[in-house]
Formats: structure tokens, sequence, C-alpha cells
């Protein structure tokens, strides 16, 4: 579905961060506004910890949730990893998985002889 196309955008100040913003609709300042970043983590804090399964349009049996990490929707052909109470995305469990690796790993320090 395209988006929407509008010629009017009126300047808001998100109740959450304070941060100046502007939506595609004209604010009258009797609710509350809230800048694309801060409204992003609150609708993805409503679906958090649930997954949906759903039918794409083959037929095919498709899972849909939150990362806990990045905070995405996903959609995956297999359920999400648990990982400590969490639902994690194959991504960020792999980069989680290479910083462990990487942390684990001793520095080793060379240095010349006579320097």
């Amino acid at each position: 579905m395209p988006k929407k196309e509008t010629d009017v955008l009126c300047k808001i100040t998100c109740n959450r961060c304070g941060k100046e913003s502007y939506v595609p609709f004209v604010a009258d300042g009797s609710r509350s506004y809230y800048c694309a970043d801060c409204l992003k983590e609150f609708n993805a804090g409503k679906k958090r910890g649930t997954v949906k399964q759903v039918t794409d349009p083959k037929g095919r049996r498709r899972y849909e949730y939150i990362c806990d990490v990045c905070l995405r929707l996903r959609r995956a052909g297999t359920p999400p990893r648990k990982d400590r109470d969490r639902l994690i995305c194959g991504e960020c469990a792999e980069k989680e998985a290479r910083e462990r690796k990487a942390s684990g790993r001793k520095r080793v320090v060379i240095a010349k002889k006579g320097d």
C-alpha cells in the first residue's frame, strides 16, 4: 500500500520526549502528540511478547512478532527464538553471538624487542 502524500504539515511537540516534529494533519492541540520514534516504541510495546501465526498469500505459515532487541516487526517461517524470556530475531541473535565470542577473546599486545 503506497504512502499517502499530503500538503499539510503541522508542527507539534512530542508529549513524551519534548522533541519538535511534524505530522501530516492539522493538530488541534487538544490531544497528546508523539514524534515518530516515540510512536514506534509505544506501538511496539503494545505488541511485545506476542507471536501471531498468519498465512501468507501463497498459503505458507508465517510468524509475526516484535523483536525485543531492535523493536522491529519481523515475519519469519519459523517461530522466533526465546532467549532469556525475550523474543529475538535471527539478525539480533547472530549479532549478540558475535559480540559474546569477541568479548571472550583475550587481547594480545605484540611489542618489538628493543623498542
